[in-house]
């Protein structure tokens, strides 16, 4: 994900410079650069995140043993907002992904052009049929 939108961060910039007039700068620092923190955040901490974890047994399991295991719930839903469109949507995106859990992304209508190349960016990043599913509503 992180390397299909370092790729692509002169559409990213432009989408957002027109739909609202946000510079590069501005852009990069309140949004692509939160979101690049969040994947390495995230790629460093998954083993230990997803790792089985002991924990205390009470005594009607005495001998065995009890451990806590992540396991993924389900689809999460993230509705991206208009004033941070690229950073508030993608960054719960990398921790559901994290989490094992599909996500279905709804991107902001009042920022046309940064909603409909989010979905577009996101296809482009190789995952697997059906993790993440948005699309920006059509006008």
């Amino acid at each position: 994900m992180k390397s299909i939108l370092q790729s692509n961060e002169s559409r990213l910039f432009s989408a957002i410079h027109q739909d609202y007039g946000k510079g590069e700068f501005d852009t990069f620092l309140t949004e692509l650069y939160i979101i690049y923190d969040e994947i390495d955040t995230a790629v460093r901490q998954l083993p230990e995140w997803a790792s089985r974890k002991p924990t205390n047994s009470n005594m009607l399991t005495s001998p065995g043993q009890s451990f806590i295991m992540p396991e993924p719930l389900g689809v999460s839903l993230v509705i991206g907002p208009w004033n941070y469109p690229y950073q508030l949507a993608l960054a719960p995106i990398v921790a559901a992904m994290a989490a094992g859990c599909t996500v279905i992304l709804k991107p902001a209508e009042w920022t046309p052009l940064s909603a409909s190349l989010l979905p577009e960016i996101m296809a482009e990043a190789g995952l697997p049929a059906g993790v993440l599913i948005g699309r920006a509503r059509q006008s």
